[in-house]
């Protein structure tokens, strides 16, 4: 049976925090980690897989497979799975908390918005109602004007204007006479 290898190193803390850093970000398709928001997680057999592969690339003394604990790779690689998984959630969530204020603010934008056309509705409504109302007083006058203009021709043609004559008090009525001669009066017979 053929033994299978993969090539591994032994890193200084600070070489492994930069080391990690950049492994996470090659894995991720970034440059470092630090600068990258991911845009969707991936599950973590993948992660697991792709940093196999990766460890299995690197390029320096060859130690047996039989010779690495197992256990310690495994938790090397689930404890830099989670990590990054933890990562991409809370990236996700960061990314969830702004598209929901924008969209808050695009809502309220819209509320603001549509008060602002019914007003600006109200208000066209109100003014031509104000304009419709001046039309109908104009009118109104006018033809209240033409009416009294009329009037006044009408009277001055029936009734020409005379000098007034003072006159005296009415006579009283008399009776006609039955010969037709205009009545005189009676002589009161003389008194005895």
């Amino acid at each position: 049976m053929v033994k299978r290898s993969f090539t591994l190193r032994s890193y200084a803390p600070s070489e492994m925090e930069e080391t990690t850093s950049s492994l996470l970000a090659r894995v991720t398709g970034g440059d470092r980690f630090d600068e990258v928001e991911p845009r969707t997680s991936m599950p973590e057999a993948e992660l697991i897989a792709r940093l196999r592969a990766h460890f299995a690339r690197e390029e320096v003394a060859d130690v047996e497979i039989d010779e690495i604990e197992n256990n310690d790779v495994e938790a090397r690689l689930s404890a830099i799975a989670a990590a990054m998984n933890e990562a991409l959630k809370a990236a996700q969530l960061r990314v969830d908390m702004i598209e929901a204020k924008a969209e808050l603010a695009e809502r309220r934008f819209n509320d603001v918005e549509a008060k602002l056309r019914q007003a600006t509705a109200r208000w066209q409504a109100a003014e031509q109602r104000a304009a419709k109302a001046e039309r109908f007083l104009a009118q109104f006058h006018a033809m209240i004007g033409a009416c009294s203009t009329i009037e006044g021709r009408s009277r001055s043609r029936r009734h020409p204007r005379q000098p007034r004559v003072r006159r005296g008090p009415p006579e009283r009525p008399t009776r006609s006479h039955a010969s037709g001669r205009s009545p005189s009066r009676r002589s009161c017979p003389p008194r005895t």
